[in-house]
C-alpha cells in the first residue's frame, strides 16, 4: 500500500467516524423535535440564481477565504514542475487542499484559516527554517512526516498559513526543490493577510 494511501486513511478514517457520529446525533434530535421525516424542498426558480453563500447583509468574502488551494498552481505551472496539470481538490478536516501528486510523488497546497505559523508544531522534521519568498514570511520544513517530505509554510497574517509540501518517497532532496519551485510560483497568488 503506498504512503499516499496509508496517509490518507490515517487521515480520513477518524474524520469519518466522526461525521457519521455527527449525523446519528443531528437524526435523533430531529426525531426528538417531531420532525424525523425530511420536508419537501421548494421547486426550482425557473430562472437560475446565485447560491447564497452567506447570510444576507454579511459582506463577501475577502482575502484567502476567496482563493481556491487548486488555483494556487496554474497548468502551465504545474507541468513545469513535472506533474499533472490539473490538481485534485480535497478537504481534509476543514483545511481546502489540492494534490497535483501522481504514483512517482508531487505537491500538493492547503489552505489553513486558523493557525499562524508560529503556531506550528514541526518537532519532527528533521530541519526548519525561517526564510522570506517575496512579501511572504515562511517557514521551511524537512522531513516533517519522514523522508521524501518538504515543506513552505508561508505566513497569512498572524492566523493563518497556506502551506505546499511536495513528497517523493525517501527522495527528500527531490521533494525539496519541488517544493521551493511551487512556494516562488505560489507565493505572488497569496494575500498579505
Amino acid at each position: 500500500m503506498s504512503i499516499r494511501i496509508r496517509y490518507a486513511l490515517l487521515v480520513l478514517v477518524p474524520v469519518l467516524a466522526a461525521v457519521a457520529a455527527g449525523f446519528a446525533l443531528l437524526w435523533q434530535a430531529a426525531i426528538s423535535a417531531g420532525q424525523a421525516s425530511p420536508s419537501v424542498p421548494p421547486p426550482y426558480p425557473a430562472v437560475p440564481q446565485p447560491y447564497p453563500t452567506s447570510p444576507p447583509g454579511t459582506p463577501p468574502p475577502t482575502g484567502l477565504a476567496t482563493i481556491d488551494a487548486c488555483d494556487l498552481l496554474t497548468t502551465e505551472e504545474a507541468t513545469s514542475l513535472g506533474v499533472p496539470p490539473q490538481g485534485r481538490p480535497d478537504e481534509i478536516v476543514g483545511l481546502r487542499r489540492c494534490d497535483w501528486g501522481t504514483e512517482e510523488g508531487g505537491p500538493s497546497t492547503t489552505i489553513n484559516e486558523d493557525l499562524g505559523i508560529d503556531g506550528l508544531v514541526l518537532t519532527d522534521a528533521s530541519s526548519v527554517t525561517d526564510i522570506t519568498i517575496g512579501r511572504h514570511q515562511a517557514k521551511r520544513a524537512v522531513e516533517t512526516s519522514g523522508p521524501g517530505y518538504c515543506s513552505v509554510y508561508f505566513a497569512i497574517g498572524d492566523t493563518a498559513n497556506v502551506s505546499v509540501t511536495a513528497l517523493y518517497l525517501d527522495d527528500t532532496p527531490r521533494a525539496c526543490s519541488v517544493a521551493d519551485r511551487a512556494a516562488a510560483l505560489i507565493e505572488p497568488k497569496l494575500p498579505d493577510d
